[in-house]
């Protein structure tokens, strides 16, 4: 079956969701995940993003969920390829017609509480410009801003300390303070932002304002 629409991609009885690879200045803006998922001195950090609603499309679901979590209105992008990352096998770029395509797509399982069976994740995940500064809102506990270097250096060693992202160029916005120490760790769709950057080919010296870079 020819592949011309994320759609296409769904698979039955996976819970649809959206996220979102924003950028603001010369930053990728990421969300912290809840303190409920905090885990012996590792904070995840994810892409801004939820689940899509009855009625809604992805893109539609992924710039809801920017207003909702952060307070601004993306201008989402159009990809040129769209990436497919599942568990078993390995990526595949598709070239979609829908406007705007997405990034990236990512499917696999996601265990969202202790002795909570696995519930398949589809999630659906763009490009997106903010408007103007994104401001954490009571969704999420705080937006995390990385620089190229703090990107560069996080795929390489899969997490970073807050003293480490600073001294890359990156900073924290929270509602309070995170605790000092803590590692950032890349999970869901911000996890699979640093998968897709190495299977695009990194940034390569290209400049956040001037993403996308899919090749």
């Amino acid at each position: 079956m020819a592949v011309t629409t994320v759609l296409d991609l769904v698979k039955p009885g996976h819970t649809q969701s959206t996220g979102l690879v924003l950028t603001y200045g010369e930053h990728f803006v990421f969300a912290c995940g809840q303190q409920r998922y905090w885990r012996d001195g590792s904070i995840p950090i994810i892409g801004i993003g939820g689940k899509r609603e009855p009625g809604e499309t992805f893109a539609e679901a992924a710039s809801r969920e920017a207003r909702e979590e952060a307070s601004i209105t993306p201008v989402l992008m159009d990809s040129p390829w769209t990436w497919l990352f599942t568990e078993d096998e390995e990526p595949v770029k598709h070239r979609l017609e829908e406007v705007p395509a997405p990034t990236y797509v990512w499917e696999r399982p996601i265990t969202l509480g202790d002795g909570v069976p696995p519930t398949p994740y589809f999630c659906v995940v763009y490009q997106g410009a903010a408007d103007r500064e994104p401001v954490p809102t009571g969704e999420i506990p705080a937006l995390v801003y990385l620089s190229d270097e703090a990107v560069e250096l996080m795929a390489v060693r899969g997490r970073l300390r807050q003293d480490q992202l600073v001294a890359a160029g990156g900073f924290v916005k929270s509602v309070k303070p995170l605790p000092i120490g803590a590692d950032l760790v890349p999970q869901g769709s911000a996890e699979y932002f640093f998968k897709w950057h190495l299977v695009a080919g990194g940034t390569g010296g290209v400049p956040v304002s001037l993403y996308p870079f899919c090749r």
